[in-house]
């Protein structure tokens, strides 16, 4: 039973970088909850005190607040207000209406924010479970859903084929080459600062490194080598691969040699809420998840060698 009369279910708040994706999962709620996103609530804020009305939309009209977490989260106007707002309204009544979802799993909480219990890795399962562990919220908090009628029903099911459709017509149109593109040079950086990562832990070691621009980027020691290396085909994108290995320079009377240890392709793919990933076969990873994935293979690769090891000076995570 709902004993006390918020005005919304859920109220979202979020960066402009995922309004998307934010938007998505209202779009996936709306229909049972009553919601709060700012994009679609501006109406409501005409003729009134944003700062004020912002602050009781997150500190005392919203059963439940989702805060969609990156790194610039709380340092924007808007999100500085819902922040504050979200603080005083957990320090005095406790965490039981906040969901945090973590948008990127580098990004370090805030120090306010407890540890465990009330976060959720984005990165690491996306948002189709999303909208079941909100209900379970919101009950959990004594709301209670309202039915779907039919005539919901069918608004949510053309509102969704207009996601699809939209998702195709970014394929059809080519802007996937230029969105490819774009996380292809996330994953080099995200390489050269993983490099720079290790050489600082381990600053004996003299990892050398390569790089063709917009093309491969590799690092590497003891002739042992991370690659990662985009081909884009000319003709048709869904040809285009990224390609990662771990190989290893062996000598062939006289010629260095490269022969692969471990070699993937993965082609680049979009799903219906726009969010990019890196695809092979059933496997869907962001660029940072394929990144942190090649280099923890790369490391412990580099733990087997007895040439590594006799260093004393890496061991891997268990």
């Amino acid at each position: 039973m709902d004993l006390l009369p918020y005005k919304y279910d859920v109220s979202f708040s979020f960066v402009q970088d995922d309004e998307h994706i934010a938007t998505a999962l209202n779009d996936l709620i709306q229909d049972r909850y009553k919601t709060f996103l700012y994009s679609k609530k501006q109406e409501e804020l005409v003729g009134t005190d944003g700062m004020e009305k912002f602050s009781n939309v997150f500190n005392e009209e919203s059963r439940v607040v989702i805060v969609f977490f990156r790194e610039t989260w709380g340092q924007t106007p808007w999100t500085k207000i819902e922040e504050t707002a979200i603080k005083n309204r957990a320090f005095e009544t406790g965490w039981d209406f906040l969901l945090i979802i973590k948008m990127n799993a580098a990004d370090k909480l805030p120090s306010w924010i407890p540890k465990v219990g009330i976060w959720y890795d984005f990165q690491r399962f996306h948002i189709d479970p999303l909208p079941a562990i909100i209900d379970m919220k919101i009950r959990e908090t004594g709301g209670v859903s309202t039915i779907e009628s039919i005539e919901d029903h069918a608004k949510r099911f053309a509102r969704h084929q207009k996601l699809i459709n939209e998702r195709q017509e970014f394929f059809n149109k080519g802007e996937a080459r230029g969105e490819a593109f774009k996380e292809v040079a996330i994953v080099f950086e995200l390489l050269k600062k993983a490099k720079e990562k290790i050489c600082q832990t381990l600053p004996h070691l003299g990892f050398s490194q390569s790089e063709l621009p917009e093309e491969m980027y590799e690092f590497g020691i003891l002739k042992h080598h991370l690659q990662f290396r985009w081909n884009m085909s000319l003709n048709e994108f869904k040809g285009s691969r990224l390609f990662a290995r771990i190989y290893e320079v062996k000598n062939d009377w006289g010629h260095d040699i490269n022969v692969d240890i471990i070699k993937q392709d993965y082609h680049f793919d979009r799903d219906i809420n726009k969010n990019n990933f890196w695809s092979f076969e059933k496997e869907d990873l962001s660029s940072s998840e394929l990144v942190d994935l090649w280099v923890r293979k790369f490391m412990n690769k580099l733990f087997e060698l007895e040439d590594f090891r006799s260093k004393n000076i890496y061991k891997p995570r268990n």
